[in-house]
């Protein structure tokens, strides 16, 4: 098996960031002392403000989001506008790893960073791109708290985090906001079901969300229940669902302070000199290609690229590329990157 495909597997098995954290009797002292920290970070009443500023949220809502006179969208229907802050969010933000291998790298970033990452529209992983999307939604008004959550089969730290937005479709309704995954949930997601949500169609993939507990279980629609063993869930038909990602909805997480535990963790991963796993040893770009309404991804590790576009009817074009064509067709689709930046990140990424 090659490299990438190795690469690809650990990527496309999973829909959320993971690094190699393990609940295990491996797991060293200071992973044992993060994960403590970071169970206590769900009192909001403690909660660390943002460093984002209202007229820098509306700002960005105009000109990254392009949805003009917000304010009065905001005024006439709330659930309508959140509807389409979402959908622009996955239409103009990549989920991308490429901060992690420029300057300052990652674990040398603090919320400053990632908020002006996002406000260039850069875009990032779930850490960068959720924990700025609530500070966004809470400028302009919404009400809304992040939630922890993790990938099957990770036996990792909950390291993914999201969030939910109250009060908007009537008092004390909540919608699951998740812009800052790989798969393309381009709408809010109404959590007022009690067992099993309806069918969700999201660009190619069908979903179904399904509730256990404080649990949350987001599902894509799955042909085999050859694993069983692994996150199959059946609705009330009996059909098979494969789980991708589990949320704790009563953990609640503060944004910044958790932001500041990743990246000491990243920190102090980098300085021991310990090998990063996928997706921070490779380039990982998923995004919307807004002509042709596709949604591309772009996986590069050692000296192979792997680049496919999946389309709504649900077929897969996988395109040949070479170094230099993987450059030129990313600064025409994400021009928001430079030149010297994507070369900066083949650099760390390729090995040819």
């Amino acid at each position: 098996m090659s490299a990438l495909r190795r690469f690809v597997g650990q990527i496309l098995i999973s829909t959320t960031t993971r690094i190699s954290v393990r609940r295990t009797a491996s797991v060293t002292t200071e992973t044992r002392e993060w994960m403590s920290n970071a169970a206590r970070l769900g009192n909001d009443s403690e909660d660390e403000p943002y460093p984002l500023t209202k007229e820098e949220a509306f700002t960005f809502v105009t000109s990254k989001l392009k949805i003009s006179d917000p304010e009065t969208l905001i005024a006439k229907d709330r659930m309508t506008f959140l509807n389409q802050v979402v959908k622009r969010m996955k239409e103009e933000t990549p989920f991308a790893t490429f901060y992690f291998f420029l300057s300052p790298p990652a674990w040398e970033m603090d919320e400053h960073h990632c908020k002006n990452w996002m406000l260039s529209g850069k875009g990032g992983n779930c850490w960068v791109i959720n924990t700025f999307m609530k500070a966004l939604l809470e400028c302009l008004g919404f009400k809304a708290h992040h939630v922890c959550g993790y990938t099957q089969g990770d036996d990792y730290w909950d390291a993914h985090i999201s969030t939910i937005v109250e009060d908007v479709a009537y008092p004390s309704s909540s919608h699951l906001v998740e812009t800052g995954v790989r798969i393309h949930i381009s709408s809010p997601v109404p959590l007022d079901f009690v067992v099993e949500s309806p069918e969700y169609r999201f660009h190619h993939k069908t979903l179904k969300f399904f509730k256990k507990g404080d649990e949350l279980i987001a599902c894509t629609q799955t042909a085999t229940t050859e694993h069983r063993d692994e996150g199959i869930m059946y609705d009330s038909r009996g059909t098979p669902w494969k789980t991708q990602i589990t949320y704790h909805l009563s953990e609640r997480r503060n944004g910044p302070a958790y932001l500041k535990c990743v990246l000491d963790l990243l920190r102090k991963t980098e300085m021991a000199g310990n090998r990063f796993r996928a997706p921070f040893n490779g380039m990982v770009l998923f995004a919307y290609l807004t002509k042709e309404k596709a949604v591309i991804s772009v996986l590069a590790y050692h000296d192979e690229i792997d680049v496919r576009r999946f389309h709504e009817d649900g077929r897969v074009e996988r395109s040949e590329m070479n170094k230099s064509d993987l450059l030129a067709f990313l600064m025409e689709q994400f021009p928001q990157y430079s030149e010297r930046e994507y070369l900066e990140v083949f650099k760390r990424c390729l090995t040819h």
